[in-house]
């Protein structure tokens, strides 16, 4: 579910809502880009995902921060270790267009399992995924995607099995200064050997999550194309 803040992103510098009264079929296109892109990082379609991308895209997550080209070939890289299996499970699709451009968002759940400890884990992850879209040629085509953390769940596999934590591993300490939107996918992807930085946004650290909010509206309606602007 959007949360009110998050919904305030639809709206332009001076409060007025976009137009949202787009051709069915332009929204119908964004939105099976995006389903398609995230379907194809599930089941490992390398080239679908990648064409999904314009040129220069750039994607933040929590391993990744960094161009979209990079991103496809690091999701190849974890999937072939497959320390880590996940897979998304996306709410509907919401998509506001403005000419060329398009601001897209969906509630997210990315769904990991992993060892902690030796022990199989489940770690469910919620949040809201956030993307730029553009028309390029005859196409939609992702300019970025970031995602805003909400809150996230940890448990074994096998009901009732006590579950370790790595001494000095993120997260170790929940209730002491470890980030309450995400602290057990840090800790399961660090035991993993992928770094999690400690301030991505979140709902819990709302001055991060804003810049991404004013920098995408200024982006719908002006001609910049900076990645907070």
């Amino acid at each position: 579910m959007t949360s009110p803040a998050l919904a305030s992103g639809l709206l332009t510098d001076d409060g007025h809502a976009v137009d949202q009264l787009a051709p069915p079929s332009v929204l119908e296109a964004v939105r099976s880009l995006l389903l398609a892109e995230r379907s194809a990082k599930d089941f490992g379609d390398w080239d679908v995902m990648a064409r999904a991308y314009a040129p220069q895209a750039r994607v933040r997550v929590s391993w990744f921060d960094g161009t979209a080209t990079e991103f496809v070939a690091g999701a190849r890289a974890r999937a072939d270790r497959a320390l880590v299996r996940s897979f998304h499970e996306l709410g509907p699709v919401s998509v506001v267009v403005a000419g060329s451009r398009a601001l897209a968002d969906a509630s997210c759940a990315v769904h990991l399992r992993g060892l902690l400890g030796g022990v199989e884990v489940d770690v469910v992850s919620r949040g809201i995924l956030r993307w730029r879209v553009v028309h390029a040629g005859c196409a939609w085509r992702i300019r970025s995607m970031d995602m805003i953390y909400i809150r996230d769940s940890l448990s074994p596999v096998v009901a009732g099995t006590a579950v370790p934590t790595p001494p000095g591993a993120a997260g170790a300490h929940p209730h002491e200064g470890a980030r309450s939107s995400y602290r057990f996918l840090q800790q399961l992807l660090t035991a993993a050997g992928h770094g999690v930085p400690d301030d991505l946004p979140g709902l819990d650290r709302p001055d991060l999550v804003e810049p991404i909010l004013t920098g995408h509206r200024r982006w719908l309606t002006t001609a910049e194309d900076s990645r907070d602007g």
